[in-house]
C-alpha cells in the first residue's frame, strides 16, 4: 500500500511500495541540526537469499512547529521518486572479493573505499569519522 504525506494541505510525497518489508514515515528532531524538526519517510526491501537488502528514503524535509502533517492511504499506484537507495548486506560479512562497510552494510561503490586492518571487519570513511566524533564525545565526558 503507498501513503501520501501532506504538509499543510500539499501533497510532498506518495511513499511506500508493496514489496517493502518496512515502512517509517517519522517527524523528528536532531541535536545536530540545531533541534529543527523533520519529516522522514523510509522503507527497507525484503532480504534475498543472498543477504541484500534496498534501504529507500523518499521523504526527508524539514518542518515548522506550526506545520499540519497528513498520512493517509494513497490512490495512486506509483511513489514519488527516490532521494536515496542504498543497498545493504545484512547478515553476510564482507570479504575481499565483495567489500563493503561492515558497519553501515553500504558497498564501497556507494560510500567510498573500505579498508581493513588485520582480521578486522571492513570500515567506510563515513563510520570512521562517526566513530571519532564518538570517542571524542566519550573522552569530553570523563
Amino acid at each position: 500500500m503507498l501513503y501520501d504525506v501532506i504538509v499543510n494541505g500539499k501533497l510532498i510525497a506518495t511513499v511506500g511500495p508493496t514489496e517493502l518489508e518496512h515502512l517509517s514515515i517519522s517527524v523528528s528532531t536532531s541535536s545536530h541540526d540545531g533541534g529543527i524538526p523533520f519529516i522522514m519517510a523510509n522503507g527497507m526491501s525484503p532480504r534475498t537469499e543472498d543477504g541484500k537488502q534496498t534501504y529507500t528514503t523518499w521523504l526527508e524535509n524539514e518542518l515548522s512547529e506550526s506545520d499540519r502533517i497528513e498520512i493517509i492511504p494513497s490512490k495512486t499506484t506509483n511513489p514519488s521518486e527516490a532521494l536515496k537507495i542504498r543497498k545493504l548486506k545484512r547478515g553476510v560479512s564482507s570479504s575481499k572479493e565483495d567489500k563493503f562497510c561492515d558497519f553501515c552494510k553500504q558497498d564501497e561503490t556507494v560510500v567510498g573505499p573500505v579498508i581493513q586492518a588485520g582480521e578486522t571487519p571492513y570500515i567506510c570513511k563515513p563510520c570512521t569519522e562517526l566513530c571519532i566524533e564518538i570517542i571524542k564525545g566519550l573522552e569530553s565526558q570523563t
